[in-house]
């Protein structure tokens, strides 16, 4: 294993910071974002994005994924997202798509309270994004918002989503490389070591095929370049797959 020393400003402090490769799935490091006190740096944080959505200044990533989203070109569409954190995209995605039905699902108790605190009237559920508590089909849109690259058992989670998505997956902000393989990284995410992927664009793309999930749009979101970290350079990208079934 290497130890990099490797700052990422995004919301105003270290968002990622300290990078390691690992060799397998750090149980610790799994579990950070359970913790309370990253779910209520995080909730802070992006309420300084959310001000700029109010006043019409959505940032580039929070664009991409409403247009992922709108480009299912469902009205007042179900939207589950799998990895919700406090629930901040139910008023994103509201904001930039217009009318839709929200569910938000995250490991992390915390998350959830947080949540429930902040969008009382919208559903929150604290689930495995491997094992969904949903029917088949019981959504429009299944949307992983910045949160693939932090489930370890990642090619269940997208099965799961494929499952449970009447016709269309979205896979937000996710690292991929072209040539080095799915790496495992540790990294300190608001002072709390958490897990981290970065896919091989091709293994990450056939399993979306193995699931049923044909790629219909590839979007661009904001520099994440790991290259000091894994030797190549890394992109971040938004997905929107429709379903084959």
């Amino acid at each position: 294993m290497r130890l990099i020393q490797a700052v990422r400003t995004l919301f105003g402090f270290e968002s990622s910071a300290e990078y390691e490769i690992i060799d397998g799935t750090d149980a610790d490091a799994a579990d950070g974002w359970r913790s309370p006190e990253i779910a209520a740096r995080q909730h802070e944080q992006y309420g300084v994005l959310l001000r700029d959505v109010r006043a019409g200044r959505a940032r580039a990533d929070l664009r991409a994924a409403a247009d992922a989203v709108r480009e299912a070109g469902i009205h007042d569409s179900r939207v589950v997202e799998i990895g919700c954190g406090s629930g901040y995209y139910s008023e994103i995605l509201a904001a930039l798509t217009g009318s839709l039905r929200y569910l938000g699902i995250d490991y992390s108790a915390a998350m959830i309270r947080l949540a429930r605190k902040a969008y009382p009237r919208e559903r929150f559920v604290v689930a495995d994004a491997a094992r969904l508590p949903l029917a088949n089909g019981s959504c429009d849109v299944a949307l992983s918002g910045n949160s693939l690259m932090h489930i370890p058992a990642y090619a269940g989670a997208v099965k799961e989503m494929a499952r449970v998505a009447r016709r269309w997956c979205v896979f937000h902000a996710v690292p991929v490389l072209e040539q080095r393989a799915t790496t495992r990284l540790r990294k300190k995410a608001y002072g709390t070591t958490v897990f981290e992927l970065t896919f091989n664009r091709a293994e990450l793309e056939s399993l979306f095929a193995d699931a049923g999930l044909a790629v219909r749009s590839v979007r661009e979101v904001f520099p994440y370049d790991l290259s000091h970290v894994l030797g190549e350079h890394t992109r971040l990208l938004t997905y929107a797959c429709e379903t084959r079934s």
